[in-house]
């Protein structure tokens, strides 16, 4: 097992391929030894070519039973939290394919920075569950529905984005993701949906409840998103100067945000010597299960 890398999850319509390519190209040029391991299924590849294959040094088909429920339904969001048994490294950072990385940051300073912890993940918000307050409310159910369902009453819920994650292999953290696996598998209470299932990100938080494990910082936000981050800065300069990377992730993706996502793929593209890199564009547009969330 190689000792650090990344590993990327490009799932169903092939935009989420060639979103992985341009990821995986802003990694070889920001961090050129890092290795990327992509995990792919149905669809994603087809619009690839060879040489943008060729940008991950490794690719696995996503298991069945990593994005199915047990009736057959299929979740994509799921494969997430099966990422401790999809990475082939000792250490891993995921990121979701709708992200570039950011020139001026290199990702090999967060192994550095994270040497000493177990995981942590992107957050921007948490509340005390010793403590609330009838202002606190969480994104994806109930703060009561939760105390009850799970008899928590100390801990932090955190608002996560699931779009970055690190993590070690090792028993603590074996442990924390079949919990993750088993929140998302066997629902206990019911969720706000997230593309007509459950979040992976409710499972996520609720295995940190469970088991007193949770992101290093609160807010922790390597990856600049606009619907979020705004009020912080909107320029691409800005970006680049506070951020490892750039996320494009949501249904409806403004032509701010869309034009500095492509300026990064082409400079990196460049680069690299290649072309055509994917020109990002509103997942409402070519999904159309996206329309109605």
């Amino acid at each position: 097992m190689t000792s650090k890398g990344i590993i990327i999850i490009a799932l169903g319509h092939p935009a989420y391929g060639q979103m992985a390519a341009n990821l995986a190209a802003s990694i070889r040029v920001n961090t050129p030894d890092l290795p990327i391991h992509l995990v792919w299924a149905d669809e994603a590849l087809n619009h690839l070519t060879d040489a943008k294959k060729a940008l991950f040094h490794t690719m696995e088909e996503c298991p069945y039973e990593c994005y199915h429920r047990k009736d057959g339904k299929r979740v994509y969001i799921k494969a997430k939290t099966h990422l401790y048994d999809l990475t082939p490294f000792e250490e891993t950072i995921f990121l979701d394919a709708d992200t570039i990385i950011c020139p001026r940051k290199p990702l090999s300073d967060l192994w550095d920075a994270f040497s000493h912890l177990d995981m942590t993940m992107e957050n921007r918000a948490r509340v005390n569950l010793a403590e609330i307050k009838p202002s606190d409310t969480y994104l994806w159910g109930s703060i009561p529905d939760i105390v009850s369902t799970f008899k928590i009453t100390q801990g932090y819920l955190y608002g996560l984005h699931s779009e970055f994650i690190y993590w070690k292999q090792n028993e603590r953290m074996r442990g924390f993701f079949d919990t993750v696996k088993d929140e998302f598998e066997n629902p206990k209470m019911a969720t706000v949906k997230f593309d007509g299932d459950m979040p992976d990100e409710f499972a996520f938080a609720i295995a940190m409840l469970k088991h007193n494990l949770y992101p290093h910082e609160c807010p922790y936000i390597p990856l600049y998103w606009y619907l979020t981050d705004k009020r912080l800065g909107t320029s691409l300069e800005y970006v680049i100067a506070n951020h490892y990377g750039y996320s494009v992730g949501g249904n409806a993706t403004p032509d701010s945000v869309q034009r500095n996502y492509n300026r990064l793929a082409s400079a990196y593209f460049r680069k690299l010597g290649m072309q055509y890199p994917y020109k990002v564009r509103p997942k409402r547009s070519y999904m159309a299960q996206r329309k109605v969330m």
